[in-house]
């Protein structure tokens, strides 16, 4: 059975553990997949966020500070002789993405951090495979439409050179864009884009030539 590999067991772990500093947390990736023998770990979460009021000797609000939980749980997770540490050898803590290490088996988790708009974008690319995501992404572009940093813009995308190769321009409106396809979930991706929706388990066999194609 496929769970029986270790990185089943850690995936599940580690999203319980985060989970309560989450607004939306689930498991993408090769798990995600089912695969027989995943290589590492994929986490997409949306984090919990709220304020921190800090008052003064009246009892008044002086300072209103914003407070993300995930980061903040996350220093109580990783700690000199913890279970998970931050990977050094791929070193990887941003705003969007995080990269941690299960001490014992070494298993990694790429823990991929976005917000409501992204995330239909963000847990199917995170997903995968690579070449689903990538037929997609050329799906999109065949229909011209595109995707640009996790949202779909429902409009023909301009083309610039960088470094030899060609590459869709960010839309001048970004994500103010008034023609912008909401895609909060996978349903909704898929829709958009005129597909049915694939099974994760699926998507490894799915033919990307048959993806890219139009309507």
């Amino acid at each position: 059975m496929p769970d029986e590999h270790p990185a089943y067991h850690l995936a599940r772990e580690l999203l319980t553990h985060l989970a309560p500093a989450c607004d939306r947390i689930h498991i993408a990736g090769s798990v995600r997949r089912q695969k027989p023998e995943p290589h590492d770990i994929e986490l997409c979460c949306i984090p919990s966020r709220g304020v921190y009021e800090v008052c003064d000797m009246f009892g008044l609000v002086s300072e209103t500070i914003q407070i993300n939980r995930l980061d903040d749980l996350l220093t109580t997770l990783i700690h000199p002789g913890g279970a998970w540490q931050y990977d050094t050898e791929t070193p990887r803590n941003g705003e969007k993405y995080k990269r941690l290490r299960h001490a014992a088996s070494v298993i990694c988790c790429d823990l991929f951090i976005t917000d409501v708009r992204r995330w239909g974008y963000t847990f199917t690319v995170r997903t995968g495979p690579a070449e689903f995501s990538h037929a997609l992404v050329t799906r999109a572009l065949n229909q011209r439409l595109f995707f640009k940093d996790g949202l779909l813009h429902g409009h023909a995308p301009e083309f610039e050179m960088k470094q030899g190769k060609r590459e869709v321009k960010p839309c001048p409106l970004g994500e103010a864009c008034p023609q912008i396809i909401a895609t909060p979930d996978e349903p909704a991706l898929f829709a958009a884009l005129g597909l049915d929706y694939i099974e994760p388990a699926q998507r490894s066999q799915a033919d990307p030539r048959t993806i890219m194609q139009g309507r």
